[in-house]
């Protein structure tokens, strides 16, 4: 793959894929963009690009994964990803805070959403006021649509917290099982970190880019499943929109997985 000039993403799922991967990069004169766990990595932002609508649709087939896509669970998998766009959509207008650690703060802990919904009201106010105030029209419609977006996603929270007790807690479990294995502060520097250097994976055909993952299971377990079956997801959908919206499109691109490929199947 390195020899014939090809992108790739290589998940270092053992840890030590990098002792043969770095070594024939060095000799196929090619460069390795090591990102996620460990000092010599890189921290990148797996959220980066990602809209509320698709960071939700990723979250359920991890959801799925990890229940092996039982019947049982799949009824409360919909209703816990409407929850999700919800929220991911509220945090959309806090950037610093739009990520996979802090959809769970949102939802599990109570003095983080406190502290969200006085921003977000404070910032409804602000755009509201643009909204009055400004004589541009599309300064008036991007208010609008703003407000309304702000609005529908606090009617949708609104009405999960309307459910029966039991219905909230089968999609709080939903939700808690993929989202708390997020909680470490390694894995949220490494994974959810916004830096200069953008995570594109699209760079994999546009400039022939490298990326290996680290996030060894060994010592991150189920939280090194989801992070690479969410990075995974995120590389299929960018190759899918390669074939309508890309590049390069003759460029092959390698997906290199040891033999744990199973842990983020999706």
């Amino acid at each position: 793959a390195f020899e014939q000039d090809c992108g790739a993403l290589i998940f270092n799922v053992k840890g030590d894929a990098d002792l043969d991967v770095l070594p024939i990069a060095k000799r196929a004169g090619r460069k390795v963009r090591v990102v996620g766990i460990g000092t010599d990595a890189e921290q990148i932002d797996i959220m980066e690009g990602v809209s509320p609508e698709m960071g939700a649709t990723y979250l359920s087939s991890v959801m799925l994964l990890g229940d092996h896509g039982r019947d049982s669970t799949k009824i409360w998998n919909e209703s816990a990803t409407l929850l999700a766009r919800a929220v991911l959509g509220l945090l959309w207008y806090l950037p610093e805070h739009y990520s996979l650690p802090c959809l769970y703060r949102y939802l599990f802990v109570k003095e983080f959403r406190e502290y969200a919904d006085l921003r977000l009201t404070a910032l409804e106010a602000k755009i509201t006021h643009e909204r009055d105030t400004s004589s541009n029209d599309t300064v008036v419609a991007r208010a609008q649509a703003d407000l309304l977006i702000i609005a529908s996603n606090r009617q949708e929270i609104a009405n999960h917290d309307e459910l029966p007790t039991e219905t909230k807690k089968s999609v709080s479990f939903q939700l808690s099982s993929v989202l708390s294995k997020m909680i470490s502060p390694e894995i949220e520097q490494a994974f959810f970190t916004r830096t200069p250097t953008r995570f594109d994976l699209a760079d994999t055909y546009e400039r022939s880019e490298i990326f290996m993952v680290n996030c060894p299971l060994q010592i991150h377990g189920l939280a090194g499943a989801a992070i690479m079956a969410f990075i995974k997801l995120r590389f299929q959908v960018t190759m899918e929109q390669r074939r309508i919206v890309g590049r390069n499109k003759t460029r092959r691109v390698a997906l290199i997985i040891d033999e744990f490929h199973e842990i983020c199947t999706c």
